[in-house]
């Protein structure tokens, strides 16, 4: 989930401008924010850099998937395209919420908390081994936070000033 606070910012209370004028605003605000998710996606983390994946992960994924999965979080794209404006796969995933004085996106990708915030995952003990007949024992994987929902202080500047050309025509 990226949701923007508007708490530092400061722009026209929503009563001297008509509520249709800020609710477009908001529009353009979340459509912009989607757009600045996907740079994140595209630097790998920012402004915190995503920290590289253990170089065994790293080594499996290549190894199995080549140079598409070469980017960290970018092995089916689903997250990544949970940001997209467009219509496609992504849009089942995501929900964007707009009114008069609030924009909000929202990406519904079941992994996206624990890869956002990092944390720990079980699994358990699986004894046909992927059907290869082999026991694999109960393990936990440590997932490094990643975050996506960061604003650089660029985006913040970048919003501030859409939302001022929307409601100053």
């Amino acid at each position: 989930m990226a949701i923007f606070e508007f708490s530092d910012m400061r722009f026209p209370e929503p009563k001297e401008v008509e509520a249709s004028t800020f609710r477009k605003a908001m529009a353009s605000v979340a459509a912009l924010m989607l757009s600045q998710r996907l740079e994140v996606f595209q630097e790998q983390g920012s402004p915190t850099k995503w920290q590289a994946l253990s170089p065994r992960y790293a080594a499996w994924k290549l190894r199995e998937f080549g140079g598409k999965a070469s980017k960290i979080l970018s092995l089916s794209n689903a997250l990544r395209q949970s940001f997209t404006p467009e219509t496609g796969p992504g849009n089942a995933f995501k929900e964007v919420v707009t009114n008069e004085n609030s924009a909000k996106i929202e990406t519904h990708v079941p992994y996206a908390a624990i890869q956002n915030f990092g944390g720990v995952v079980n699994i358990p003990e699986n004894k046909n081994g992927f059907g290869r007949g082999i026991t694999i024992p109960a393990h936990a994987v440590t997932i490094p936070p990643r975050p996506f929902d960061e604003f650089r202080e660029a985006d913040k500047d970048e919003i501030a000033h859409l939302v001022e050309s929307v409601i100053n025509g």
